[in-house]
């Protein structure tokens, strides 16, 4: 009834102000698709992940101090330890380069029949390795139907934790 419409309407909203990190348009190489000619050679893919995250309550969490003034940015990035800072706020965020080797690794070890199914595998596995609260992937398959002018199938999905317990 109403509670779990106002449940919905407060949940939605608290997504609405979370944060999200993208890794976007990565290009690889796949076998995907149910054709014969698509199982024996790989095939370009665009792939885009967007993960939600708290990146405030992150950095705070992690102790950088001050890491929204830019006066403090300034006089970190001076310091002789330097590196260090760095470091810290790195491990505070979601790590671009880690969504995307989860991305190339999940096309290109697999052998996948549908964009779907390996749009579902990448969210797991950015979901089960960034522990992160939500997944975005986009795939755009640029050679799907380019005899008919279009300039990509595309599949895009949205999970999260409990989508994968």
């Amino acid at each position: 009834g109403r509670a779990g419409v106002e449940e919905a309407l407060a949940a939605w909203l608290g997504e609405q102000e979370m944060d999200r990190v993208w890794m976007k348009e990565q290009e690889v190489l796949c076998v995907i698709g149910c054709n014969e000619d698509e199982r024996v050679r790989p095939q370009p893919l665009i792939v885009s992940v967007g993960v939600w995250t708290d990146l405030r309550a992150s950095l705070e969490a992690c102790g950088v101090p001050d890491f929204n003034r830019l006066e403090a940015q300034i006089e970190r990035a001076d310091r002789q330890d330097w590196a260090e800072m760095a470091a810290q706020e790195l491990t505070a965020t979601t790590n671009f380069a880690t969504l995307a080797k989860i991305s190339r690794k999940v096309c290109t070890e697999g052998k996948w029949f549908t964009i779907e199914a390996l749009a579902e595998a990448i969210a797991r596995e950015v979901v089960e390795k960034c522990g992160v609260a939500k997944v975005s992937v986009l795939i755009d398959k640029p050679d799907a139907l380019r005899k008919q002018g279009v300039r990509a199938a595309a599949v895009q999905i949205i999970r999260s934790r409990k989508d994968f317990q």
